[in-house]
């Protein structure tokens, strides 16, 4: 089955973090927010799976003070400081923007678009140290019910630091941002997970941007202040290469599109499949 990238617009529909709406109708476990940022997806995460708990990841100063607050007296989430990785000590962590008035839904200092750079010029005014962890040394020898993983290009090394957890079979469902990198697709295919898409956000830094290949859902304002659409395509190829060549072919065409994502162990696959038919029904 993994010969294939299955669509999600039929389980997922429209509704905005559907994905997490499949954890209330599966058996608990550890889950892992590895980009926890401010915290609301491990709030999300508990909230439909109440009797788990979560690994929430984190390594910007800036995020800290918010993560913290959010997921405070929170006896299920155990947030580690530190950055997701397969490169071990300390690594330069980069943030290109922050928010620099607060009130309302993003707080100054906050930022949704750290990453561990390895290699190349970069801004080190806008650079710090943060230590690593890699899932592997983290999780020890538990199973992995969920794990959400959005770190700004750094998902090839995240999913590499659970390769022993990956040979184990020991991860069930993995949300991924993507963005159309082949290493990471190959990856995850390689373990034998089936993979589904999700809502995609479309950035237009074009103009004019070409949207006609899309069925435009709503406006949604990022943190960076700017106006993007959730979307899905009008026709999405399923042959992998085809699929990989569309998206980059889009974003080229758009300026940036992504999407989030889904893939299922093929042992976790048919109470996957059953969650997330429930959870569209809302039975």
């Amino acid at each position: 089955m993994n010969d294939f990238v299955f669509t999600g617009r039929g389980i997922f529909g429209n509704r905005r973090h559907a994905p997490y709406d499949v954890l209330a109708y599966l058996e608990p476990g550890l889950m892992l927010d590895i980009g926890a940022s401010n915290g609301n997806y491990s709030k999300h995460m508990l909230n439909k799976s109440p009797q788990s708990r979560v690994m929430a990841f984190e390594p910007f100063p800036g995020n800290l003070p918010i993560l913290r607050q959010n997921l405070a007296d929170e006896p299920r989430v155990r947030i580690v400081e530190k950055a997701v990785s397969d490169d071990k000590g300390e690594m330069p962590f980069f943030t290109s923007s922050k928010v620099t008035s607060g009130g309302g839904k993003w707080e100054e200092g906050y930022s949704s678009l750290g990453y561990i750079v390895r290699g190349g010029v970069y801004d080190q005014t806008r650079t710090i140290m943060v230590q690593t962890i890699s899932v592997d040394e983290a999780i020890d020898n538990q199973r992995v019910r969920f794990m959400k993983v959005d770190v700004q290009g750094g998902e090839i090394a995240v999913l590499r630091s659970a390769s022993r957890a990956f040979s184990e079979q020991r991860i069930d469902i993995i949300h991924l941002e993507f963005s159309g990198e082949r290493d990471v697709f190959d990856f995850v295919r390689s373990h034998g997970f089936v993979i589904f898409d999700s809502q995609y956000i479309l950035l237009p830094l074009r103009e004019p941007a070409d949207l006609s290949n899309w069925d435009i859902v709503e406006p949604v304002k990022l943190s960076t202040g700017q106006i993007a659409h959730r979307a899905w395509p009008s026709a999405m190829p399923t042959i992998p290469d085809r699929f990989l060549d569309f998206l980059q072919t889009e974003r080229k065409k758009i300026g940036n599109a992504f999407t989030d994502l889904v893939c299922v162990s093929s042992s976790a696959l048919p109470q996957f499949l059953n969650a997330a038919m429930r959870a569209s029904r809302g039975t």
